[in-house]
């Protein structure tokens, strides 16, 4: 008796447990493949019909798993997703970008310092723009990430701007 389908099992539970760490509903039917491949190299050689394939049982598995890995992700995935809305999120703090937070510390490019609060938590901030000074309190838009520097633009002018003299306005 083959034990080729031992093979296939683990291939199925690897793909399975890749699918559980990153859900995207793309490795889940490669898993569902090897599990097909693991049924036909158990249930072929059982057939009358096995001798008369042209080829080795195993390039029939890797047929089969590969024709059903294939056929499901063109078929069943954008099932799949339209049924659970499965989208890319920003995570962890690239979702923060276009947030509007308040200045908890003058953000000044020249002195290298500024902070704002962004979840409870104070982060270092950055002016978009350069010569420009922001005050504590103003209100401030997150435009992007360098580092762990927070790059911001403040919302609205006012009092709490000031522009340097020294620089090209």
């Amino acid at each position: 008796m083959s034990y080729e389908w031992v093979m296939w099992v683990v291939l199925a539970m690897i793909f399975f447990l890749l699918e559980i760490i990153k859900p995207k509903w793309v490795v889940f039917w490669f898993a569902l493949g090897a599990a097909a491949a693991a049924m036909s190299s158990v249930i072929v050689p059982q057939t009358v019909y096995f001798d008369k394939l042209p080829f080795d049982i195993f390039y029939f598995d890797i047929i089969i798993f590969f024709s059903v890995s294939i056929i499901l992700v063109i078929v069943a995935r954008p099932i799949m997703t339209w049924i659970f809305k499965i989208e890319d999120k920003p995570m962890h703090v690239q979702a923060a970008i276009g947030r509007e937070e308040m200045c908890i510390e003058d953000i000044d490019n020249e002195r290298k310092q500024g902070a704002i609060k962004l979840y409870g938590t104070p982060w270092n901030a950055r002016s978009r723009l350069n010569g420009v000074i922001i005050k504590a309190g103003c209100k401030v838009k997150i435009v992007d990430i360098e580092g762990l520097s927070l790059i911001v633009e403040p919302v609205a002018n006012g009092d709490d701007i000031k522009i340097d003299e020294g620089s090209p306005k």
